[in-house]
C-alpha cells in the first residue's frame, strides 16, 4: 500500500506534496530562470525532506505549501 510520501509518475508541473498545479516557470524553457515566483521565498532547507525521492529535483513545491511548511516571502 503507498504511503503519502510515495508518488508513481513524477509530473514537474504537479506539486509532489498536494498533487495540485505548482506554477512552475523553470521547466517551460524561458531564457530567465529567476523570473520563478519561487525566487521571493526564502525557503528552509529541511522542507525537501517532504518530497518523495523519486520527485526530487523532478517537480517543485507549490507556493502554498511551501508556505505552509515554513518559507517566507522576500520583503
Amino acid at each position: 500500500m503507498p504511503t503519502s510520501k510515495s508518488v508513481t509518475t513524477v509530473d514537474p508541473d504537479i506539486c509532489p506534496l498536494c498533487r495540485k498545479p505548482n506554477g512552475c516557470e523553470h521547466h517551460h524553457g524561458g531564457t530567465n530562470k529567476n523570473n520563478c515566483w519561487c525566487h521571493e521565498l526564502i525557503i528552509p532547507r529541511q522542507i525537501f525532506t517532504l518530497v518523495p525521492a523519486e520527485a526530487l529535483n523532478k517537480a517543485c513545491i507549490c507556493r502554498h505549501c511551501l508556505i505552509k511548511h515554513g518559507a517566507k516571502e522576500i520583503r
